[in-house]
């Protein structure tokens, strides 16, 4: 079976290609869109051993999780934009505490939920550019409230959160909620040089040589180097705020 590797460079699927070539040749297109239409400091490479899944790391510039680096893993499935899919699983790997402290993510599994936050997956209408808008966009949620209704401007509704003492203590102490925040922002920073099996490798020779990475228009080394440059606080160092962002 072809990877999503192999079918990348293609310009069209073979007369030989089977239906889940075709799904992953589908699936490869998303992916190039990607390279000049990701949001800002989200990046995203295909996993480096399974076929249908991603690894990627977002830098966060703005707000309460301001200078976070969160490397998270992205599973498709087999059945990924046909009717009545589900949502591609997201979980946050970032080890011994660097997790998101956020109450979307689950604090045991590092899953996002991401139905709740973008709604049902529709096949037609939402594709990894839409995935990872919406990962984005959960860091700059300004209110959580339970009900239902989802993500309105810069406020969201759950009848059931992931992390419900994160959504107690959102509500009931926002100081302590800013203070757990910020330790999990710094846990993150440590770990950013910890290897994580199939997820992104940083190491301190990459980033000293960072200006040459940078000078690299393709492959891993380029998307690095356009981290490096974004780490340093580039001139794409500063998110724009999403909070009035409606869909990608």
């Amino acid at each position: 079976m072809a990877s999503l590797l192999d079918l990348e460079g293609k310009n069209n699927p073979s007369d030989d290609t089977t239906p889940t070539d075709l799904r992953n040749y589908h699936l490869s297109i998303e992916y190039k869109h990607l390279q000049t239409h990701s949001p800002s400091g989200v990046y995203l490479l295909p996993h480096p051993t399974l076929t249908r899944s991603f690894t990627g790391v977002i830098f966060l510039r703005r707000g309460i999780y301001q200078n976070a680096i969160f490397k998270f893993q992205v599973d498709v499935g087999d059945n990924y934009n046909t009717p009545g899919c589900p949502p591609p699983l997201v979980t946050f790997v970032n080890p011994s505490g660097g997790n998101p402290y956020h109450p979307l993510v689950n604090p045991s599994s590092g899953a996002l939920d991401v139905k709740s936050l973008v709604g049902e997956w529709d096949s037609k209408r939402c594709f990894l550019i839409t995935l990872l808008t919406f990962i984005k966009k959960a860091f700059y949620i300004k209110e959580y409230q339970r009900g239902v209704g989802g993500v309105d401007g810069g406020a969201m509704k759950c009848e059931t959160w992931s992390n419900e003492v994160a959504f107690s203590t959102f509500t009931k102490d926002r100081e302590a909620f800013i203070r757990f925040v910020k330790e999990s922002v710094d846990k993150s920073q440590e770990m950013v040089y910890e290897e994580i099996d199939g997820v992104w490798s940083f190491d301190k020779a990459m980033e000293e040589d960072g200006l040459k990475a940078r000078e690299s228009q393709g492959g891993v080394e380029g998307i690095l180097g356009a981290i490096l440059k974004l780490e340093k606080g580039g001139e794409n160092g500063v998110d724009e705020d999403l909070s009035n962002l409606k869909e990608a």
